[in-house]
């Protein structure tokens, strides 16, 4: 597996981790496991995280917009998407989601910036990603 999550309700927090090199079918079954998780969403905020990412789908060759629609429009959620190697494909997801209508979806170059957006602590959620990682590297 080289997707994982955690929820947190009390935060009404949800961060997920790309790891390694992730497929378009990877990614949309991702999507679908958060969304039949009966705990998901528990709140707005959403982080993605993506630095570790070795290889990315390509938006136009998936149904993640066409997926986001939907949470959006079902779920007031802000997404955070930080991104590294992966940076051009996540600004690109960003600005084809934005043409479609869904406003809150932000991309940024590190996870301090996308902590302060989404106001959550940047220490615990480093350790909470590294955690993920390190799960699903095994």
């Amino acid at each position: 597996m080289t997707i994982g999550y955690r929820i947190y309700k009390t935060l009404g927090l949800t961060l997920v981790v790309w790891d390694g090199n992730i497929t378009g079918d990877e990614a949309e079954d991702g999507v679908r496991r958060l969304k039949d998780d009966p705990e998901w969403p528990p709140g707005p905020l959403h982080l993605l995280d993506t630095t570790s990412v070795t290889s990315a789908p390509i938006v136009a060759n998936t149904k993640l917009l066409e997926m986001l629609n939907e949470i959006a429009e079902a779920k007031l959620i802000r997404f955070a998407v930080v991104a590294s190697g992966a940076l051009a494909e996540a600004t690109r997801f960003q600005k084809e989601a934005t043409e479609i209508g869904v406003s809150q979806v932000v991309v940024f170059s590190d996870l301090s910036a996308a902590c302060s957006w989404l106001d959550i602590d940047f220490d615990a959620t480093r350790s909470t990603l590294d955690d993920l990682r390190g799960q699903l590297r095994g």
